[in-house]
């Protein structure tokens, strides 16, 4: 018995070694030099307490490559994943169980898109964001080579690939598709449209109501006038016209006219739900004229919210409709055309070869008509709909995306204008640009590529692809764009909620929260004019919500109070809940259940 005892300590200590070897193994070194290939000067890099990285270059090519090594060292599997959705390659990774999205993303055309952008990127040459990407993509790859590879490579027995210009396009792709609210919401749509009637559709309101909460425009005649400092006493440097989002995000800028310091106060947050590790990457860059704190998506190499020591940028989600699906009418003579009025139009094939680990890779079609790719393959909701073939018509695949250009300009940019000429680059998805700058100028861009419907269009109802008068008619210009500069209201902000019309009076539609909380906040940031850091963090951190307690008091006179009998002071407390949320009430809780 001592002898299996000594046995059985012995094994365990050799697996405790085991395991603490592995964790020291792991643990991720922050101190010390490396040797990194390409640099041209030597690079500092500082972790703070917070893990955050700090570089310090000489050039602007060595801090992207250590941008690049320092970000792999630390989301590498992260990157991973976001590459492998975006360019439809799960399968051959995690195996044949994730067959089915790769198709999904084939047939949307994502892997196809980001081969279109990369050689976009690449034909405009030489220019600065490309040598920056390069640089980033240089540093990734060397990591790759040389660095300790997360476990769970090992777990999987699995190497990395090389990063590629592709796979960052394939990111941005994959989170282009996350913020793509047509195809998670139009089949719905279009069901109860034809199965239960426009006077039911009508109750839902799919579309904004007028006592909705919209974002006002103000639009300039012109940005040129920068130099003309706004100081203190802050007031629209043109005329006043007080008309004027990631998913569920709240951003807002106030101008010096109504923080006690005179200096614009910048709040924005883009609700990412929590994951570990985290959507975003913070990281610090400093070369000579540069200098920018910033959030990245685990591989891009600009930040897509931060601040220079010119101005700051954030952003919510646009929530515009740009994605429409057209139901075709297949030419009865030609199965393989579809008829727009009399005219017949292919129906293109084309061959995905999707690798599967440990099987045979598997062939895939992907059939497309002059709208795009047809989806009832791969979308089961759509199949159930009709029989007929529906094509999905999404802004982003239209056009090669310039989102790294635009980005990076954002960035680097020295003026307003320079930041409202990265917008318009732009084209999706429908992004609020929201800024605020040294001298005082404050600003809000819709940023997106806004499609002009055909009035007989619904745009959250398949469409008829067979009427020539329900085609797209083209696309309105980036100044029609709804937008906010230096307004006399001294704040601009963004929740999420509906624009005011465009410049030319377009109510443009799309997937827009009532408004509640832009009204909450507009309200707040209007009661005073003493902002400070204090105050405004009282305002971000804020969980009221103030519709909710109306909802409750109607949800309770709905019922018969007396089918609670043990459980009335639950229904005491939700009747008079306030619409705080803090961690120990249970009204919110039995709120959110009872909705």
């Amino acid at each position: 018995m001592k002898k299996l005892a000594s046995v059985f300590g012995a094994l365990l200590f050799v697996i405790v070694l085991g395991i603490l070897g592995f964790i020291v193994w792991q643990t991720p070194s922050y101190k010390g030099e490396l040797q990194l290939s390409g640099l041209e000067k030597e690079v500092e890099v500082y972790f703070d307490n917070y893990g955050v990285p700090h570089i310090y270059a000489q050039t602007e090519t060595d801090a992207y490559r250590a941008l690049g090594y320092v970000h792999a060292k630390e989301r590498l599997f992260q990157l991973e994943m976001m590459r492998r959705v975006g360019s439809g390659t799960l399968a051959e990774f995690l195996g044949p169980d994730l067959l089915e999205i790769d198709q999904f993303f084939h047939t949307l055309g994502i892997p196809k898109h980001a081969k279109e952008s990369t050689e976009a990127f690449l034909a405009q040459g030489d220019t600065q964001w490309k040598r920056a990407a390069d640089a980033y993509v240089a540093g990734v790859n060397e990591f790759i080579e040389k660095g300790q590879l997360p476990v769970e490579y090992l777990l999987l027995g699995e190497k990395p690939r090389v990063y590629t210009l592709e796979d960052m396009h394939s990111i941005l792709g994959y989170m282009s598709f996350t913020f793509a609210m047509g195809l998670k919401t139009d089949p719905l749509v279009t069901k109860m449209a034809r199965e239960l009637g426009p006077d039911y559709l009508a109750s839902l309101s799919v579309q904004t109501l007028p006592e909705h909460h919209v974002i006002p425009n103000h639009y300039p005649d012109s940005l040129k006038t920068e130099n003309l400092l706004v100081t203190s006493e802050l007031t629209a440097l043109l005329e006043k016209l007080p008309v004027p989002l990631l998913e569920g995000s709240n951003a807002w800028v106030i101008s010096g006219s109504r923080t006690k310091s005179g200096q614009v106060l910048f709040n924005n947050d883009t609700h990412i739900g929590f994951s570990s590790p985290s959507v975003w990457f913070e990281a610090h860059l400093e070369y000579p004229g540069f200098s920018f704190y910033g959030n990245h998506l685990a591989g891009i190499p600009f930040g897509l919210v931060g601040h220079s020591r010119h101005h700051s940028v954030g952003l919510t989600m646009f929530e515009n409709d740009d994605q429409d699906f057209f139901e075709e009418k297949l030419n009865p003579s030609n199965p393989n055309e579809i008829l727009i009025g009399k005219q017949a139009f292919p129906i293109t094939s084309r061959k995905e070869i999707i690798q599967v680990k440990d099987q045979e890779p598997v062939e895939f079609e992907v059939r497309e008509t002059v709208h795009g790719p047809i989806m009832n393959p791969v979308v089961k909701e759509i199949a159930a709909l009709t029989q007929n073939p529906v094509s999905s018509w999404w802004v982003y695949i239209l056009e090669p995306s310039k989102a790294m250009e635009a980005l990076y300009q954002i960035n680097h940019a020295e003026t307003m204008q320079q930041v409202a000429d990265a917008a318009a680059l732009i084209h999706a998805p429908g992004l609020n640009i929201m800024y605020g700058d040294k001298a005082g100028n404050i600003a809000w861009w819709a940023a997106a590529k806004l499609p002009i419907r055909a009035e007989k269009v619904h745009s959250k109802i398949f469409a008829d692809g067979s009427d020539p008068d329900s085609q797209p008619k083209g696309w309105y210009p980036f100044t029609e764009n709804p937008q906010s500069i230096n307004p006399a209201s001294g704040f601009v902000a963004s929740a999420n909620n509906q624009p005011d019309t465009t410049r030319s009076g377009i109510f443009f539609p799309g997937y827009y929260y009532p408004g509640e909380r832009w009204n909450r906040i507009a309200k707040t940031i209007t009661s005073r004019e003493d902002w400070d850091l204090e105050s405004i963090q009282d305002l971000q951190l804020e969980s009221l919500n103030e519709l909710a307690p109306q909802n409750a008091k109607f949800l309770i006179s709905q019922i018969d109070r007396r089918q609670f009998d043990g459980n009335s002071e639950l229904l005491d407390d939700l009747a008079n809940w306030d619409g705080t949320h803090q961690v120990n009430l249970s009204a919110p809780t039995l709120y959110y259940k009872w909705l």
